[in-house]
């Protein structure tokens, strides 16, 4: 089939990307400073697993919505029930987006200054240069460094990953006595 590979690959790009999202500085902070599963385990499990089935009608009748209307959720909100029910659908999430936000180049500033650049100095920088790229309207273009970044992390971890493995099957330590066998 012509044409097949280059399709893939140009739909892996935007697939890579969105599959990344999630593993991010806000779910890592916001998980850091949690101690809900420290303190609950998995007594919690349930509530998460209950959340899952609105999220995914939600997510699921957007998509709906958007295909067969061309329009997003909130406009068809504001057109079928009004201006005050698309502020109360719209304001939850654009303050979830503000914070999730500020959090993102919280975490890129504390990335970039265990490298000994100063927060004070990336949290502006990748500000702007974020405008920057959403002002340019080129993702296609903007989307090919952090793609290529996380192709060469992701060959890191499997390579870390499989020397560590190595080395902790050829390497036991003693067993202590006040450890008990399993």
């Amino acid at each position: 089939m012509k044409g097949s590979y280059r399709t893939w690959l140009l739909l892996f790009g935007p697939a890579w990307l969105a599959m990344i999202a999630d593993m991010d500085a806000s779910s890592y902070i916001g998980g850091a400073a949690s101690t809900g599963g420290a303190a609950f385990g998995y007594g919690l499990v349930w509530l998460m697993a209950l959340l899952v089935i609105p999220l995914f009608i939600i997510q699921e009748q957007a998509g709906r919505i958007g295909i067969a209307t061309g329009k997003g959720l909130g406009t068809v909100v504001r057109e079928r029930y009004g201006r005050r029910a698309a502020t109360a659908v719209a304001l939850p999430m654009a303050i979830t987006d503000m914070v999730t936000y500020a959090i993102e180049y919280l975490g890129i500033g504390i990335g970039l200054e265990v490298a000994g650049i100063p927060i004070l100095y990336t949290v502006p920088l990748i500000y702007v240069l974020h405008i920057a790229i959403v002002s340019s309207g080129k993702y296609r273009q903007a989307e090919k460094p952090p793609l290529i970044a996380m192709s060469l992390l992701l060959i890191a971890f499997l390579v870390a990953a499989l020397v560590i493995r190595g080395a902790t099957a050829t390497h036991r330590p003693p067993r202590s006595e006040h450890v008990p066998a399993r």
